[in-house]
Parts: structure tokens; C-alpha cells; sequence
């Protein structure tokens, strides 16, 4: 389920892009799963069709979904590394657990990790 909130500073098209992404990595969306049409998400979310396309654009350019001409959005067979990404997320989730590491803690560590790798780059 898309979850957008006006009040935040990224951009409704870019919310509708990490929504889309989350749950596929989350198999909530599967390979071959047919999107939302662009006039149904855009009502649904109640935001401009021009919006929901600009997401579908972004995430098409990046090879996640493709559109069938007359059919509508379908998420692309990708390789397996979404289900080992997943896997491993899921595994260091239960390895903070079980060393009571908190929620916030393990996102201060991880964003921590991540900005030293990418000032490595």
C-alpha cells in the first residue's frame, strides 16, 4: 500500500518511486505483477496523473517495471538479488534483536555505514 505524505520535503512522485521499490523488495509486489493503471493510483492517492507518471517514468528508466502497450505497468523479472538483499536485511533484523539493539540505534548505525561508504566512492 502507497503511503504518501504531503507534508514531507521529498516529492510525491519520488514518495510514490520508494513506495513501489520497498514493496517489491518486501514481496508485497511480485515479478510479473501488474501495477496500478496511472489514472487509478493518481486518484486513489489523490494527486496529479502527471505525478504517478512521473514515477512510473522514473522506475521504467531504471529497469524495475516495463509497460505493455494496451496492458498497463507490470514489476520486470529481475534476478534473485532482490530475495538476497531481503534475506540479508532480514537476518541482521534478527541479529540486532537478539543483542537488544534498538530500532534507532540500528538506523544511526546503519546510515552511519552508509555515509562512510560513500565517502569512500
Amino acid at each position: 500500500m502507497i503511503k504518501i505524505d504531503k507534508t514531507s520535503p521529498i516529492p510525491v512522485y519520488k514518495q510514490i518511486v520508494l513506495n513501489i521499490k520497498k514493496d517489491i523488495f518486501l514481496g508485497k509486489i511480485k515479478e510479473g505483477d501488474q501495477l496500478m493503471t496511472v489514472r487509478t493510483l493518481a486518484e486513489k492517492l489523490r494527486v496529479n496523473v502527471n505525478t504517478v507518471l512521473k514515477a512510473y517514468n522514473i522506475l521504467a528508466s531504471q529497469g524495475i517495471i516495463e509497460s505493455k502497450q494496451g496492458t498497463g505497468n507490470f514489476v520486470k523479472e529481475s534476478s534473485s538479488v532482490v530475495c538476497d538483499i531481503t534475506e540479508d536485511i532480514k537476518s541482521l533484523v534478527l541479529k540486532a534483536k537478539k543483542c537488544s539493539l534498538s530500532r534507532d540505534l540500528v538506523m544511526i548505525i546503519l546510515q552511519e555505514v552508509w555515509d562512510e561508504l560513500n565517502t569512500n566512492d
